[in-house]
């Protein structure tokens, strides 16, 4: 039986983490190891209330994390959240926008004045710890 795609998304996290699968099912608060095998071959749904202690142990990002979960288990349920409340970004692709936007500053001569300003406010507002190197 091929894994679903929480189940490979979660078998990968566990493979790139420092910790045992034990330390993750005893940081994530499951009541056995086992459960967490069971979870990472799609024998069992992954609950959604552990996710983000699980991505937490595995160091991962829980906005994909949880992506993948609600379009495989309650996909009608995800589409009503995203046309509400818009798809959110993980942390890697905010710091993306951010440096598309401080590169598309430097260009700022080409901008009308009104939205050079804006770039340039916008510019000094975000540390540059936050950008991604380029």
């Amino acid at each position: 039986m091929a894994p679903t795609p929480t189940a490979a998304f979660l078998k990968l996290a566990i493979a790139n983490s420092d910790l045992t699968q034990r330390e993750i099912a005893q940081q994530a608060e499951l009541p056995k190891p086992n459960v967490l095998s069971m979870m990472k071959t799609g024998e069992t749904n992954v609950p959604l209330n552990r996710i983000l202690a699980l991505t937490e142990a595995c160091g991962v990002d829980a906005a994909t994390f949880i992506r993948i979960a609600m379009t495989e288990y309650h996909q009608e349920i995800w589409r009503v959240l995203e046309a509400e409340f818009g798809a959110n970004l993980t942390e890697d692709e905010e710091k993306l926008v951010e440096g598309w936007r401080y590169l598309a500053c430097q260009h700022q001569s080409r901008l009308p004045p009104s939205e050079a300003v804006a770039c340039l406010d916008y510019r000094r507002a975000i540390p540059a710890s936050r950008l991604l190197p380029v």
